[in-house]
């Protein structure tokens, strides 16, 4: 009985330990995000290995610290923001000494005043953002000022104070960067003597009405109503970094597009990072019409990877040097491995250390074995190992089929050896559509060349009917054909689809046939709007990898049948409600039939486009489009003189209308939407109303 328990114990403790990691220390569901911003579960990445405070490390309590940073030693500065001090540990994180009083050249104390930001220099100088004394600071380690750089006397400086919140000293030439709130330029730049010497990394601005009119009115406001304004404009630049080859890394917290919140600078200051796309998290929030974006607010060289603290959700992401993300870790909340408000990332020996401001503590995270194949088979990939990366990749599929990353790397591997075909599926799966259309168009010539004989077959075939389309005896006699089949003699059915066929070489003809004829068939019109649903959703299903915004796994049936169908049939009603005000002549399904047989080109060019995109690469993508484009105008022409021809309008007249129909399908679809919104905030509080009252059952 005893060995049995003894045997039943062993086992026990055996299964403990090899219990995935992020059971135990990742108290919080992990995922990662794939290219549709879907979040996809994930093993943990990161685990939490220490919290560290004041206290434990043998200080005091901090209050809101801000920044920290470790030099080549390895020792610790944190800077205590709201105590106005900074703080010193050793390699081992135990306390060592502070700086709170500040010395002057004549021997004067000095105080910091809130400060927001701290770097240390490889000969042990520390620079300070003094922000709250609109000053940044050079001390020695005793704390003797040595130099101070105030707001520059500049007349590109357009804000009228000067409130420092990072800043970054260049090894090499000894330039400091610095950003402030409220500048817009760009990061600011002094040499190493204290001097002025413009912007760094300035964003690109679009001249728009709302900028001409924003600078207009701060144009005329006074200081103070500036100065109140101010806190609601976003800062361009909140932190950045600098890697051993002398690249600046600056990260934002707002975009308009959330696009190239993460750059790396060169030194012209051109953002050189490959993947300029979102790079952080992107939620739709519906019932405010607002798509909320990641706001960095620190970022951090960690190797071969960079590391970007998000403040809006409170996560941690490493990218590789492409802009690739690896790996999400962290969240909002109290439990362990969690933030309330994280300020800044650090990284040292394999390890990342994170700042809190509300929980006053520091966070230490190392990678999970998981996290620790993502990170050697990304360091392949940068180095241009595709083959040895392949290995680990493997690994992390078996771990985590929802790693885009780990299909993109084995990718890389196969159109590396030359393996196209098996590249563009693996590419497909890790849902990069650049890559898989390189892959494509590598496949594409590989087939070209193995079947030479049959492709010169086709574009023969599909030139001789090119040419006979194009050719008038042979149309003519088509023409002829058909003419000999007009008349009352023939069937009804047969007349449709020879005006069908007709009407997009010869509109005039066929929609003044039509209005002699005053025909109109309900049929005909359920038959189109049925061919162009099952068009549209073709299309919206299968269209080529490469050129598809569309998730196929999101797919709606009504939802889909809804948006082929109701735009048909709202133009149809407002217009004929319309042309009745203006006496037009249709009638409501006389105006649907001649919409119904403008519908055919479109129809036609969106099967071809369909086919197109099969076999086209992103480098084509102009021709797709212009075949796209070809059959919607062409389309709009056969509304505009099948609208003229049914309402016996004139040219000027039919503008006119087309005009009023517009903007009266826009009133209507506001007017649905308000609707729509109304239904949902009233089903939002009967929906809480109930819950309220079974709570209190």
């Amino acid at each position: 009985m005893r060995r049995a328990l003894v045997f039943v114990l062993a086992a026990v403790a055996t299964v403990c330990l090899v219990l995935p990691i992020q059971a135990a220390d990742v108290p919080y569901d992990s995922f990662v995000q794939s290219e549709t911003f879907a979040e996809l579960p994930a093993p943990a990445a990161f685990e939490t290995t220490a919290i560290l405070s004041g206290p434990a490390m043998g200080s005091d309590e901090w209050d809101t610290p801000q920044d920290m940073v470790f030099d080549r030693q390895g020792n610790l500065y944190l800077l205590d923001s709201r105590n106005d001090r900074i703080l010193i540990y050793d390699s081992g994180l135990r306390f060592v000494r502070e700086i709170s009083v500040l010395t002057r050249e004549d021997g004067a104390e000095d105080m910091l005043g809130r400060p927001q930001s701290l770097y240390v220099t490889d000969d042990g100088y520390l620079y300070v953002a003094d922000t709250n004394n609109e000053r940044c600071l050079k001390l020695d380690g005793e704390g003797r000022i040595l130099r101070e750089y105030r707001r520059p006397e500049d007349e590109s400086y357009t804000s009228e104070v000067f409130y420092p919140i990072k800043i970054l000293v260049n090894p090499n030439d000894g330039m400091l960067y610095v950003i402030s709130q409220n500048v817009y330029q760009g990061i600011i730049l002094y040499t190493e003597a204290g001097e002025f010497s413009g912007y760094y990394g300035s964003p690109p601005v679009t001249v728009s009405a709302k900028l001409l009119f924003d600078r207009f009115w701060k144009s005329i406001m006074t200081k103070e109503m500036r100065e109140g304004l101010a806190d609601y404009v976003p800062v361009e630049y909140t932190s950045l970094d600098m890697d051993e080859e002398g690249f600046i890394y600056a990260v934002s917290s707002y975009t308009k597009s959330g696009e190239e919140q993460i750059r790396r600078l060169n030194y012209l200051g051109n953002n050189i990072l490959p993947n300029k796309g979102n790079l952080g998290e992107k939620e739709i929030v519906y019932y405010r019409t607002e798509v909320w974006n990641s706001q960095f607010t620190d970022v951090c060289v960690a190797g071969q990877n960079i590391l970007a603290l998000d403040s809006r959700y409170q996560r941690l992401y490493v990218f590789d040097m492409r802009g690739n993300r690896l790996m999400t870790f962290g969240t909002q909340g109290k439990q362990k491995g969690a933030f309330l408000r994280a300020t800044a990332v650090e990284y040292r020996d394999g390890q990342v250390y994170v700042l809190d401001a509300l929980k006053n503590n520091l966070t230490v995270f190392r990678p999970t074995p998981y996290g620790q194949l993502i990170l050697q088979a990304s360091a392949y990939d940068n180095n241009g190992d595709y083959d040895e990366a392949v290995t680990y990749w493997n690994q992390v599929l078996q771990q985590n089929t929802n790693c885009e990353m780990a299909y993109a790397g084995i990718g890389e591997a196969m159109l590396k050896n030359g393996e196209y075909r098996q590249a563009v599926d693996y590419f497909r799966l890790s849902n990069s559509k650049d890559r898989e259309s390189v892959a494509f168009g590598y496949y594409r010539a590989t087939l070209l060349r193995e079947h030479m004989e049959w492709a010169v077959g086709v574009l023969l075939l599909a030139l001789i009917a090119l040419f006979l389309l194009l050719n008038r005896k042979f149309t003519a006699l088509l023409r002829s054909r058909f003419r000999k089949k007009k008349g009352e003699d023939v069937p009804k059915k047969e007349r449709v689809w020879r005006w069908a066929r007709q009407v997009m070489f010869h509109p005039l003809e066929t929609f003044n046939e039509l209005k002699h004829k005053r025909y109109q068939n309900i049929p005909f019109v359920a038959a189109v709007l049925v061919i162009w649903t099952v068009i549209h959703i073709l299309v919206r299903q299968f269209t080529g990898f490469r050129f598809s915004s569309y998730d196929p796994n999101t797919f709606n049936l009504p939802l889909e049948i809804a948006v082929a169908v109701l735009p048909f049939v709202l133009v149809a009603v407002v217009n004929w409600a319309v042309c009745a005000i203006l006496n037009g002549e249709g009638k409501f399904w006389e105006i649907s039939t001649y919409l119904a047989f403008a519908l055919i080109p479109y129809m036609v060019f969106s099967l071809l486009s369909l086919l197109l995109s099969q076999f086209m690469v992103l480098d084509e993508a102009l021709f797709l489009h212009f075949v796209q484009w070809i059959g919607i105008l062409w389309s709009l022409m056969l509304v505009f003189q099948g609208q003229r021809f049914v309402h016996n309008y004139t040219t000027g007249k039919t503008v006119g209308t087309a005009v009023l129909t517009i903007a009266g399908v826009l009133i209507v679809l506001i007017i649905l939407l308000l609707i729509f919104t109304l239904i949902l905030q009233l089903t939002s509080f009967i929906s809480s109303v109930y819950m309220e009252l079974s709570l209190r059952k």
